[in-house]
């Protein structure tokens, strides 16, 4: 068996300690575990840029009561104007570029 040094975040190493204590493993027991079903997965599909921000937002998305967007194919449907876009669209209170601003004077 070959023994492996691994550095990881004490973050990391905390969550590792408390899901081994709750499952009744050791440490090494629970990362040779995690490894191994990590590796035995089937590969994950390669997907879109679309696909990947749908996959990373997850329940952020709202699904759309109807098709806001035009395929480049879909010559059928009709451009929204600027009032029907606004009308559809959900208001974000503060706006989205003033919570950008705030969170970035906190850095300053």
């Amino acid at each position: 068996m070959a023994k492996l040094t691994v550095r990881i975040p004490d973050e990391l190493h905390e969550r590792l300690v408390v899901r081994g204590r709750a499952a009744g493993k050791s440490l090494n027991q629970l990362i040779v575990d995690s490894v191994r079903r990590s590796l035995d997965a089937p590969a994950a599909p390669k997907l879109n840029e679309r696909e990947r921000l749908e996959e990373a937002l997850g329940d952020l998305l709202a699904t759309p009561a109807e098709k806001t967007f035009v395929e480049p194919d879909d010559e059928e449907t009709p451009l929204l104007s600027h009032e029907e876009l606004q009308r559809i669209m959900p208001r974000l209170t503060p706006s989205l570029s003033e919570s950008i601003i705030a969170d970035r004077e906190d850095r300053f």
